[in-house]
């Protein structure tokens, strides 16, 4: 997050509603960079938006705007703090930029090679990022490994030594996915002292619809929500509890442009985010229903209550 805005309360409302409607947040960085056009620590948060809708030249082309942008302002260059955050979160939304247009090499030798070294307990800390808290829910070494493998560059690794998403990268599981996700059974909170938030519903066919997913899935409607890899969201009316609240709606993680599952879980506010209905699976030979907001929702959405 910038630690200066033009007007913080915009700002961190566009922010925010990435989490429940992309489409929405996407409108409300580009009135606010139009209504703060030297806001520069904007723009790299508005192309992270556009890199997750899929809309990866327009998202390069914010990015090159704003270096342009920069490199012309000196007096906004002169201010080291301001200007160090700014070339954090433009780093961040270029390697994520990167990733997702399938320039590992570039990502390697221009941010992971040069600027990593190991805190010993096989996570990597990336200096030029290590105090952004857009990544500090990022596994870094995991990128990093995903990178040595889409070069050719990964030799023999001991899987075990490594944490979930790292591992699964060296080498696929499903097992592992199935262990990761048992947390979210609800068999194994039953009388828990510390139950799990989000919880499948007891009656929740997770092997059919885990099945069914693997048959649709790389598609148009994932999300890119990190750096490698793609987020989709299902409607299964009443699949499960998030806090003890009933919820329609369930995440996937899948690595990037692959099925292959990183892990699964009940999820809310979702209504607004791109979505595959998956209640066919309630009833006998239903078509799968994926759901895209049409002009008079996304109008009503955006501008019902301004």
């Amino acid at each position: 997050m910038s630690s200066y805005f033009f007007n913080k309360h915009e700002f961190l409302r566009a922010l925010s509603m990435a989490d429940i409607d992309l489409e929405e947040s996407k409108y409300l960085f580009q009135k606010y960079i139009k209504k703060y056009p030297k806001d520069y620590g904007a723009y790299a948060h508005y192309a992270v938006i556009l890199i997750m809708l899929r809309e990866l030249d327009e998202a390069a082309k914010v990015l090159d705007l704003v270096n342009l942008l920069v490199l012309h302002d000196n007096s906004f260059r002169s201010n080291a703090i301001i200007y160090n955050k700014y070339i954090e979160n433009y780093n961040f939304a270029r390697i994520k930029l990167f990733c997702y247009q399938g320039k590992i090499e570039e990502v390697y030798r221009e941010y992971i090679e040069p600027n990593y070294h190991f805190n010993g307990q096989s996570e990597l800390d990336i200096d030029i990022l290590k105090n952004n808290q857009n990544v500090q829910n990022i596994n870094l070494e995991a990128v990093r490994i995903y990178c040595q493998k889409q070069l050719g560059m990964v030799a023999v690794y001991d899987r075990n030594k490594y944490h979930y998403l790292s591992r699964q990268i060296i080498e696929y599981h499903e097992s592992d996915f199935l262990y990761h996700i048992s947390r979210h059974q609800s068999i194994n909170n039953i009388g828990a002292d510390d139950p799990n938030p989000a919880i499948f519903g007891e009656d929740f066919p997770t092997k059919e619809v885990i099945d069914m997913i693997k048959t649709i899935i790389p598609n148009e409607q994932g999300i890119f929500s990190g750096f490698i890899e793609d987020s989709y969201v299902f409607k299964y009316d009443e699949c499960g509890c998030v806090n003890g609240k009933i919820t329609d709606y369930f995440q996937v993680v899948t690595l990037h442009g692959t099925n292959s599952f990183i892990t699964m879980y009940p999820a809310t506010s979702c209504e607004y985010l791109p979505y595959i209905d998956l209640n066919h699976l309630k009833k006998d030979k239903k078509d799968i229903k994926i759901k895209k907001r049409s002009q008079i929702e996304k109008f009503n959405a955006r501008y019902g209550n301004k």
